[in-house]
């Protein structure tokens, strides 16, 4: 399971403090006893439903094919 959410990192100068928006990922998955624990997976700079699509695509097969639920934050502000 997957929690995918975009994030605005920082509000100063992208050229002093790096990529100002970020697609966060998320293991949600449930251990045997039913607790999530939550593992950061990734950062990735930008913030679009691209981002996520080319960070999907550069995992495994496996991987992959071991995604049953993904969420995402649709806040639109």
């Amino acid at each position: 399971m997957l929690g995918v959410d975009e994030h605005v990192w920082h509000h100063v100068d992208q050229r002093v403090r790096g990529p100002k928006m970020l697609t966060g990922v998320v293991d949600l998955t449930r251990d045997e006893h039913g607790t999530v624990h939550a593992r950061l997976l990734d950062l990735v700079p930008g913030r679009s439903g691209t981002v996520y699509n080319d960070w999907l695509d550069q995992r495994s097969e496996a991987f992959r094919a071991g995604v049953q639920v993904a969420t995402l934050d649709p806040f639109h502000g």
